[in-house]
């Protein structure tokens, strides 16, 4: 469960830094 959970983690950064470095036309 515990490597599950790191997947899922990993995810959300990944997701997370793809928005923040993604200029969808937000400041």
């Amino acid at each position: 469960m515990s490597s599950y959970n790191r997947v899922i983690l990993m995810g959300n950064l990944t997701r997370d830094v793809q928005l923040k470095y993604t200029p969808s036309g937000t400041p």
